[in-house]
């Protein structure tokens, strides 16, 4: 509830991996969630619990600001 988009995308990387399954490069997935301000906390506790970042520490979650308005410049 409150979930306006979500991307998932995928690859490898050499960066915060403890775990190389491929020499120098480890799995990598990077999850955008885009939610309605009024409910980000909700939906951020939610994913928090889901994924099991708590117990696991397997990610990190990074919350931005809301964009109020997007100005254009002619």
């Amino acid at each position: 509830d409150g979930v306006e988009y979500v991307v998932l995308e995928t690859g490898r990387s050499n960066d915060l991996f403890a775990s190389r399954q491929f020499g120098e490069f480890g799995e990598a997935a990077s999850v955008t969630v885009i939610a309605q301000s009024a409910k980000k906390d909700p939906v951020l506790t939610k994913m928090y619990d889901v994924l099991g970042m708590g117990e696991a520490r397997v990610g990190l979650i990074y919350e931005e600001k809301p964009v109020e308005q997007i100005k254009t410049y002619y």
